[in-house]
């Protein structure tokens, strides 16, 4: 196995505006933070708990500024203190083929 870490780029937000998780992955949840593995390419991720938060919070029919109300929410911060990452960490998960095109695409 191949240890990768998500490198955020910024999403541009008309491209995939309500990404979904790959179901097609193995997922392993330790302590608030996860392990993913694509079989199809032998790559695993390792994904903070924010990053989880944000990647499983990724289910096709949520847009990004849901993602971002919903982390400010559980962090007690306001949605311009997490949106641009929360934006980064979608284009890094976009990017290394975690998340898909959703349901409203």
């Amino acid at each position: 196995m191949n240890g990768t870490c998500v490198s955020p780029r910024p999403l541009d937000a008309t491209s995939t505006p309500t990404p979904m998780r790959r179901r097609d992955v193995v997922l392993h949840e330790l302590d608030g933070e996860a392990v993913v593995y694509d079989e199809a390419i032998n790559t695993t991720y390792r994904l903070n708990g924010t990053a989880y938060f944000i990647w499983h919070a990724c289910d096709g029919l949520t847009d990004a500024g849901a993602v971002a109300r919903s982390l400010a929410e559980r962090y007690d911060v306001p949605v311009e203190a997490v949106s641009e990452d929360v934006a980064k960490t979608l284009a890094g998960l976009l990017e290394n083929g975690l998340l898909v095109a959703g349901k409203n695409e």
